[in-house]
C-alpha cells in the first residue's frame, strides 16, 4: 500500500492509505457483541482504529485512555462513529477478557479478537504489523470518514484534542 502525507498536525504525519484494506477477506475477528469486524467497518460510519492488547504495560493504556477521552468528547455524536481497538495478542485477549478490559477502562467502543493469523492478517493489511512480538508495537490511529474508502494513519501518541482536530479534519 502507497502511504503518501497528507498533513500535519503538532508533531505528528498523518498519511493517507490510497488503498483501503479489502477486509471482508481477512476478518473472523469478533467484538463482545458479537460483531464482525468487516460488518462493523463496512457499515459507512466514520471509523477510529487502534491495535492493542490488554496485559500491555506501555503504550496500550495511553492509547486507551486518548480513545476513552475521544469517546467522551464526541457525546451523543458517538453513536454515529465506530472506534475499535483490535487485539495483537488473541492467544491471550479472548471476546471475554476483552470486555472485561472495556468495562474496566471505562471504553465504549468495540474490542476485536479472534485468531493469531487474523489478527497478523489484519495488521498486516493496515501497515501495524511488527514481526509477531506484542512488545515491539507502536501506537497508530486510523481514521475514516463516513462513507470514504481513505484511511489517514496517524503514527505516535496524540491527545485527545489531537485525535478530535484530526477526525474532523
Amino acid at each position: 500500500r502507497r502511504l503518501v502525507a497528507e498533513r500535519a498536525l503538532a508533531q505528528h504525519c498523518p498519511e493517507l492509505l490510497r488503498a483501503a484494506p479489502q477486509l471482508g477477506e481477512l476478518l473472523p475477528l469478533l467484538a463482545a457483541a458479537g460483531d464482525a469486524l468487516a460488518k462493523v467497518l463496512g457499515d459507512g460510519r466514520p471509523a477510529v482504529l487502534t491495535f492493542m492488547y490488554s496485559s500491555c504495560a506501555t503504550v496500550c493504556p495511553i492509547t486507551n485512555q486518548t480513545l476513552v477521552a475521544f469517546e467522551q468528547a464526541l457525546g451523543a455524536e458517538l453513536s454515529r462513529v465506530n472506534v475499535v481497538s483490535i487485539s495483537i495478542d488473541p492467544d491471550h485477549d479472548t471476546v471475554r477478557r476483552l470486555a472485561e478490559h472495556a468495562r474496566r477502562t471505562g471504553a465504549r467502543g468495540s474490542f476485536f479478537t479472534g485468531d493469531p493469523a487474523a489478527s497478523e492478517a489484519v495488521q498486516r493489511a493496515f501497515n501495524a504489523w511488527r514481526g509477531g512480538d506484542k512488545m515491539n508495537h507502536t501506537p497508530v490511529f486510523l481514521l475514516k470518514g463516513r462513507g470514504s474508502a481513505t484511511w489517514t494513519r496517524v503514527d505516535g501518541l496524540v491527545t485527545p484534542r489531537q485525535l478530535l482536530q484530526i477526525y474532523r479534519g
